[in-house]
């Protein structure tokens, strides 16, 4: 690898941590409130940020308020799922 790029603010991807949360509790059956209040109480989403506790982990927390038992792979992608590409930038980055 030649280059690295670090993106600090939306600039090669879109963070947007909403969509997390929507697409987690659709796969889980839950409601998004529920998950949002689970999160906040049992501080999983800034321990899972900081890398303090692993995917597999808050796989298996979670699915203690879960309806539905997804796959861990379909729980990671949802935990993903909070970047897009920003596709504006990509002239840009073939000239670097």
């Amino acid at each position: 690898m030649k280059t690295l790029f670090f993106d600090l603010g939306n600039v090669i991807v879109y963070f947007e941590e909403k969509k997390i949360y929507e697409k987690t509790a659709y796969i889980l059956g839950i409601d998004q409130a529920y998950l949002i209040d689970f999160l906040k109480k049992t501080s999983l989403n800034i321990s899972l940020e900081k890398g303090m506790v692993s995917d597999q982990k808050a796989y298996e927390n979670i699915l203690q308020i879960a309806k539905k038992k997804p796959s861990f792979s379909t729980f990671s992608e949802a935990l993903c799922s909070t970047f897009s590409l920003n596709t504006y930038i990509l002239p840009v980055l073939s000239d670097l």
